[in-house]
């Protein structure tokens, strides 16, 4: 082969690789739109409109990916994250061609990296998703300081810096091993910025849902003030409770927040929802809603859920409830028979299946009146929860050390909803002091909320001691949560 031949295939092979591009174009932006609200069909048209018109821009592989990852991420079944896997090294292969001027490049190999550390995490690959958030952190770092000022890239730290500033401290020694910092603050400050910004441009409005997805969350779980993720609540329109992600996070900070009744009211708008894939999850959750009123009709929105789910998490979880609700119907044979089930089946990962395997293997009968105060405080019902437990304090004797230390907990946090901090407080540490070493998560958690009712009242030294005490504190149930949040207020206070 001649040089000039050589040097002719070099050129082209050149100019090829120079003339990949990531363009934000008009089909862009409507393809991502419609990526983030579930709707592939729609997603679809835009992005073959694009292949024709811009047949080198590469961000149709950045909108295929968002695609891929929630469907692996919502729908939790193996082959999806399988294939989000086998096309993820092809995707970052391609993005890895584009002009290192270019501010989106380092952000869609981040976003890739991110997402599939996010799907990891689902099939329990912890050790493949910690690399891979690590990746894309360096790479945010790396882009933050050749373009300070891009949002998108501000976004995306926004939220990992959230994440990494809330890490359990017994996983400390990974962050900083992986050259990683974070702090909960900083990244809450990035994402608010983008929601509430002084000029707004084309990424604050394209991106204003998935912004508003990361900081309910945040404020929903990393945050002791919760009229913060209230507030959120305002912010939420009509428009955007028509993408299913949304409807699903407004659902969640109402439910977090006892408010029942509008969370209800909120899911009765998923039938106006456009989505290529269904939610079960909301169906399990409309069941919560109306569990926590005591509405046992919610034993069908359980069943379907079980029945068309093909997931794992919350299955367990939905069993579970539906003896609660034969407990409910004073049917203690159709609660021993439901707990039955579960020990049968495969459990998913999350803590509400763990806690349902904990107590089919108890052997012990819920009591009845402190189920029905633990399911009225759940839905906001704070007045009726109380009277519950007046109730149910006359059996008090009756009750085993397990059904007293629960007894003790709820009257705390009903205290605590009612802003009754001193009574809430002398129940906390009736708890915390009883169940030290139980494997439930009262003592712990009571521990957290104590110290969160400090923080608001600007006791540090007390808040301080109180995270520090339910850090110390090791339950079966719900630990890496509650030390999650602990850790969370530590960092909050700037502490060690």
């Amino acid at each position: 082969m001649s040089r000039k031949l050589i040097f002719i295939l070099f050129f082209l092979t050149t100019l090829s690789v120079n003339s990949q591009s990531l363009v934000l174009s008009a089909n862009m932006q409507h393809a991502y739109q419609t990526a983030i609200s579930l709707n592939e069909a729609e997603m679809w048209v835009h992005i073959k409109a694009e292949q024709k018109d811009q047949p080198d821009n590469l961000f149709p592989l950045v909108v295929e990916n968002y695609l891929d990852f929630f469907k692996a991420f919502i729908l939790e079944e193996k082959a999806f994250n399988v294939n989000l896997q086998d096309k993820k090294d092809n995707r970052i292969s391609q993005i890895s061609k584009v002009d290192p001027n270019n501010p989106l490049k380092l952000w869609a190999l981040a976003s890739i990296y991110l997402q599939s550390a996010a799907s990891r995490s689902k099939f329990d690959e912890p050790y493949s998703a910690v690399l891979e958030v690590r990746k894309a952190y360096l790479l945010l770092e790396e882009n933050k300081k050749r373009f300070p000022d891009f949002l998108p890239n501000n976004i995306s730290l926004g939220l990992l810096y959230a994440i990494i500033g809330s890490v359990p401290p017994q996983y400390q020694w990974i962050v900083k091993l992986a050259s990683m910092e974070g702090d909960i603050n900083e990244g809450r400050k990035l994402l608010y910025t983008a929601l509430h910004p002084v000029d707004p441009d084309l990424y604050n409005r394209l991106m204003r849902p998935e912004v508003l997805f990361y900081l309910s969350f945040i404020e929903m779980n990393l945050n002791p003030d919760k009229r913060l993720s209230q507030k959120l609540l305002q912010v939420y329109t009509s428009e955007d409770i028509l993408n299913p992600l949304l409807l699903y996070s407004k659902v969640s900070i109402e439910m977090k927040s006892g408010l029942n009744e509008s969370a209800l009211r909120t899911l009765k708008e998923r039938t106006k929802t456009s989505t290529a894939f269904p939610l079960y999850y909301l169906d399990y959750m409309e069941a919560e809603a109306k569990l926590r009123k005591l509405d046992t009709s919610a034993a069908i929105n359980y069943h379907y859920f079980i029945d068309n789910y093909r997931g794992l998490n919350y299955k367990a979880d939905a069993r579970r409830k539906l003896a609660w609700i034969a407990i409910l119907r004073s049917d203690t044979t159709a609660y021993i028979n439901t707990l039955k089930q579960i020990v049968s089946i495969e459990a998913g990962q999350v803590e509400a299946d763990k806690q349902a395997l904990r107590e089919a293997g108890n052997n012990e009968i819920p009591f009845k009146d402190l189920l029905k105060a633990r399911l009225l405080f759940d839905g906001g019902y704070y007045d009726k929860s109380r009277e519950m437990l007046f109730r149910a304090s006359k059996s008090f004797q009756q009750m085993s050390m397990n059904q007293r230390l629960e007894y003790n907990y709820r009257m705390g946090r009903v205290y605590h909803a009612l802003e009754n901090y001193p009574e809430a407080l002398n129940y906390y540490k009736k708890t915390w002091t009883d169940g030290l070493d139980s494997p439930l998560y009262y003592a712990a958690n009571s521990a957290l909320l104590a110290g969160e009712i400090n923080e608001l009242a600007q006791k540090t030294d007390e808040a301080i001691r109180l995270y520090k005490l339910c850090l110390s504190i090791q339950p079966e149930e719900y630990r890496l949560g509650i030390h999650a949040k602990a850790k969370a207020g530590l960092n909050r206070l700037k502490t060690k």
